[in-house]
């Protein structure tokens, strides 16, 4: 064994070599831009696939979608081998439905040193108001104003800033992440991971809210044939009731309940607290294991 070392050394050396002399410092550059106006059916829905990028979506009377998207990322760094298509993103219609989605790339670099930075990323839609939304994303950045129709939404690692949207269906997915939302009505859907929900202003019928390890904070009317269910593992629920009354019963395993304003306690025991808030007839239940909930009304 003691012979082969030297041999192993002699042969390693060329290895190490033949990279270092095809490796050379590179810098480049990916841009892309679109800038098209497309139609979009009367119940249309305009389908958002993204990452990582800043997005405005506005509504307004417009009948058709006005989408902008620009794109810019920086490549550096030493190596000897890349395989990088440029982006791109691709705009088709499926039935009545609009979408928006980023093309797939197959990256691959191979090197001692690569810096991939990414400038800009901004996407803007201007759709009708009455257009219906489904976003899906990560890592994203939104802000959208004055849409009338359904709003879906599940992304992760992003902010989202709602205000103006006065549809009647809302269905929230996030993971380490934040909603803000002003306004809404009829039927509430949140999942909430590790993050911050917050709605002001609402008026809702229905609201099904979940949350682990996060805050959900919800200002709305109360109808009395609504449905209303909020619930939280590990975190905070602030409820404030805009309008309307009814019968509030909070379960919990290890988490504290204070009421204020006009509401009334009537009954307590370990593990449940019922109270009453004149002004209506609507059942609210909401369940905590581990945090605190606040409820108040004006």
């Amino acid at each position: 064994m003691k012979k082969l070392f030297p041999v192993f050394i002699f042969l390693l050396i060329p290895a190490l070599i033949i990279p270092l002399q095809v490796t050379n410092a590179k810098k480049n550059k990916d841009t892309f831009h679109l800038d098209e106006v497309y139609p979009l059916g009367t119940d249309g829905r305009v389908e958002l696939y993204s990452d990582d990028a800043d997005v405005e979506i506005k509504g307004s009377d417009r009948s058709d979608v006005h989408v902008v998207v620009d794109y810019e990322a920086r490549t550096s760094g030493i190596y000897w081998s890349s395989e990088d298509r440029p982006f791109s993103v691709e705009v088709f219609s499926e039935g009545d439905d609009l979408i928006i989605r980023e093309v797939d790339r197959d990256v691959t670099t191979v090197g001692l040193v690569v810096n991939r930075r990414l400038t800009r990323y901004d996407i803007l839609i201007e759709v009708p108001k009455e257009a219906n939304l489904k976003i899906r994303g990560e890592d994203d950045d939104y802000d959208i104003r004055n849409v009338e129709g359904d709003i879906s939404m599940h992304f992760e690692d992003g902010d989202a800033v709602i205000e103006g949207c006065r549809g009647n269906n809302f269905n929230f997915e996030v993971e380490d992440g934040s909603i803000e939302m002003e306004g809404g009505r009829g039927s509430l859907e949140v999942f909430l991971e590790d993050g911050y929900f917050s709605v002001s202003e609402g008026d809702f019928k229905e609201i099904n809210a979940e949350a682990e390890d996060g805050e959900l904070e919800i200002a709305t009317t109360l109808n009395d044939e609504g449905s209303y269910h909020i619930e939280c593992e590990d975190g905070e629920i602030n409820l404030t009731i805009l309008g309307g009354g009814g019968e509030f019963k909070v379960s919990y395993e290890d988490g504290r309940v204070k009421a204020s304003g006009d509401f009334e306690i009537a009954e307590e025991d370990d593990d449940f607290s019922f109270y009453d808030l004149p002004g209506g007839n609507a059942r609210v239940r909401i369940r905590m294991e581990d945090g605190r909930v606040r409820l108040t009304n004006r």
